[in-house]
């Protein structure tokens, strides 16, 4: 039988030149090999490392949130209500402080309301503090005397009747913090009385949409039946995801954020609410 792999006499050279590039091909195989397998290595090391990272950022910013949290818990409650009082006087007066007198709260007007917002939020432990402020931001810019171009008045604001349903709820009329003698537009243009009727209104809506916050803006800006016959579908429906991307329920949510953070939006980018 031929010997096919031993070289003959003189073929030496060749063998062994064939022999080196095919030893030279598995030696650069075996290199771009080990190259991909580090560069593999390094990039899954990489995601990793990130994912680390911002899994640390996160459990590091539930800390400081939980912290938070607790050390405004261990705050003695005037003291509490004295950082909640400085924090309206300062969103309301930063939106307002160029307009004109007649579309603002005077001082005196200011004082009374905060007492009687800060005692019905107190009261129903259902809606944020801050969350009817962005409200009223958005729909009226804190004005007393705004009227939509629908009818609605007030700082809140309500049409006539809204503010009579308001009004006849069982917390409106057996609580004290929320006792309103309503009187119509007169009641409507009185930040105080306004203030319990907004706080009433979305405690109840909170009730009807299991303390949903997006739900109840979207009721308020709307009305509740609407919102339940189109979207609510027993608490498993969704909101539109156009709502959220424009509209007042976006500006309303945004200001909602922005505010329990402790922060303002500036009022370069802030709509102007459309009035008669």
């Amino acid at each position: 039988m031929k010997d096919l792999i031993t070289p003959k006499d003189g073929d030496d050279s060749k063998y062994m030149h064939r022999m080196t590039r095919i030893l030279a091909i598995l030696v650069g195989v075996f290199i771009v090999v080990i190259v991909m397998n580090i560069g593999f290595n390094k990039m899954l090391a990489d995601n990793m490392y990130k994912t680390y990272i911002n899994n640390t950022k996160e459990i590091i910013m539930s800390k400081d949130t939980i912290e938070a949290s607790n050390s405004w818990e261990r705050l003695p409650i005037n003291d509490r209500q004295e950082i909640l009082r400085r924090k309206y006087y300062e969103i309301i007066k930063y939106y307002t402080n160029d307009v004109p007198q007649n579309q603002k709260m005077s001082d005196v007007q200011m004082n009374a309301s905060f007492d009687a917002y800060y005692n019905c939020i107190n009261t129903v432990n259902s809606v944020n503090f801050f969350l009817p402020l962005a409200y009223m931001k958005v729909r009226t810019n804190f004005n007393p005397t705004f009227v939509s171009e629908d009818g609605r008045t007030g700082i809140v604001p309500l049409y006539n009747k809204e503010g009579a349903d308001i009004a006849n709820l069982p917390l409106v009329r057996e609580n004290v913090n929320f006792l309103v003698a309503y009187k119509g537009k007169e009641t409507l243009q009185n930040p105080v009385e306004s203030f319990k009727l907004l706080i009433a209104r979305m405690d109840d809506l909170m009730k009807t949409f299991n303390n949903r916050e997006d739900w109840v803006i979207l009721a308020m800006l709307t009305n509740e039946y609407d919102v339940i016959a189109k979207y609510w579908q027993d608490g498993k429906g969704v909101i539109p995801e156009k709502l959220y991307i424009s509209g007042q329920l976006r500006d309303i949510s945004n200001y909602y954020y922005a505010f329990k953070n402790l922060q303002i939006i500036p009022k370069s980018i802030t709509p102007t609410p459309t009035t008669k």
